[in-house]
């Protein structure tokens, strides 16, 4: 009798430890991701990095070998992403945005620029196609506008103004393209993406609309985490008082805006790995000293990794203030001020109220020439 129930726990023990394995070998098939990439224009060795914008760190490194290349590794949730290499070499290239989700993904060239390249693969890309395939017109048209406005100065104002009214016009298309792709595929992550476009010129009504279409595994993506913040919490916008929650500096000391004694603030959400932000940061100092009795600029980091942030700063020669809470998109201060993409600049005066706001930074942008008229004011 002893030897039989003996024998009938071995038996159950071994089939315990049967569906375990199997059970952990499914879990990990599941939450693997594989990018297959084939570019023909590019040279053996060089090194390309899968960058995770939500999260802003390199999620994983391949080196390409006779024009191809394979990303591995884990995600719990969809991402956007890109693919690019050393944003230190002279020949960067990088990709369009793309989803990161769970299984295998293909990235083509076809014969196209790195930057034109075909992605397949997946629910989440599938949805974002349409939506390329849907603003492919407007997305042709817009780039005729920079290219217009990029040489601005051989246009008359009369040229100008016709341009700005087509911009107009276009934007008013997408908004329907927009409105017609959540109607079709409301419980996407790239409805939810669109959702929390810093540019979405729906009402706020109808995001919370379409945002309780999303089903709950989208709510709780950080994407989904912070447009519910934006809809129920308390999001700073122009003529708001401003000021930063659990803000540290590198050396571990508490920060807050209001002990800056300068008149007005820059206050800049960026990130190590963002290319733009670094175009940003080297225009900067070349003003700061000229600005700093006047403008103080608090360069808040995106980034989770307090020594990759010090040997960044170092690196680069920033020596205004530099904060973080080391939280990613976790952060409270990310949601409060619906950082939704980087750099994402507000400008505060005296009494820290929030008087201009952008995203995104380019040389041909005009925010620097603002900051003057500040400090000549």
């Amino acid at each position: 009798m002893i030897k039989t129930r003996i024998k009938m726990l071995k038996i159950k023990f071994i089939i315990m430890m049967a569906l375990y394995v199997l059970t952990s070998f499914d879990t990990k098939a599941a939450d693997d991701f594989v990018i297959k990439g084939k570019y023909d224009n590019i040279q053996n060795g060089k090194k390309l990095y899968l960058h995770n914008l939500d999260l802003h760190y390199d999620v994983a490194t391949c080196v390409v070998k006779d024009g191809k290349f394979i990303f591995k590794g884990k995600t719990d949730q969809a991402y956007r992403v890109i693919i690019r290499s050393s944003t230190d070499e002279p020949n960067f290239i990088v990709s369009e945005t793309f989803i990161l989700e769970k299984g295998e993904i293909l990235f083509d060239s076809k014969g196209r620029d790195f930057n034109k390249a075909v992605i397949t693969g997946g629910d989440c890309n599938k949805y974002d196609l349409i939506f390329q395939d849907r603003t492919k017109g407007y997305n042709i048209a817009m780039d005729s506008i920079r290219n217009a406005l990029k040489y601005g100065n051989k246009l008359s104002e009369e040229e100008k103004d016709a341009v700005y009214a087509k911009a107009g016009a276009l934007a008013k298309t997408r908004e329907k393209i927009v409105k017609q792709f959540l109607d079709e595929y409301p419980n996407t992550f790239k409805s939810l993406c669109l959702l929390t476009e810093p540019y979405m010129k729906l009402p706020g009504d109808s995001i919370r609309m379409y945002y309780e279409k999303l089903s709950p595994e989208l709510q709780n993506t950080l994407k989904g985490i912070g447009l519910n913040f934006a809809l129920f919490g308390k999001v700073l916008k122009n003529g708001d008082k401003a000021e930063l929650t659990g803000a540290l500096t590198l050396k571990g000391n508490s920060f807050t805006l209001s002990e800056v004694k300068q008149e007005y603030i820059i206050l800049d959400f960026t990130s190590i790995s963002c290319g733009p932000c670094k175009i940003l940061n080297k225009e900067l100092l070349q003003h700061y000293d000229a600005w700093k009795d006047k403008i103080e600029i608090v360069s808040f980091y995106n980034d989770t990794d307090k020594d990759q942030i010090k040997e960044y700063i170092k690196a680069s020669n920033i020596n205004w203030k530099v904060v973080s809470d080391f939280k990613g998109d976790l952060s409270l201060n990310v949601r409060k001020f619906n950082v939704q993409g980087i750099p994402n600049i507000f400008v505060l005066d005296k009494e820290r109220k929030i008087i201009h706001h952008r995203v995104g930074f380019s040389k041909e942008s005009d925010f620097i020439a603002g900051i003057e008229e500040l400090i000549h004011q």
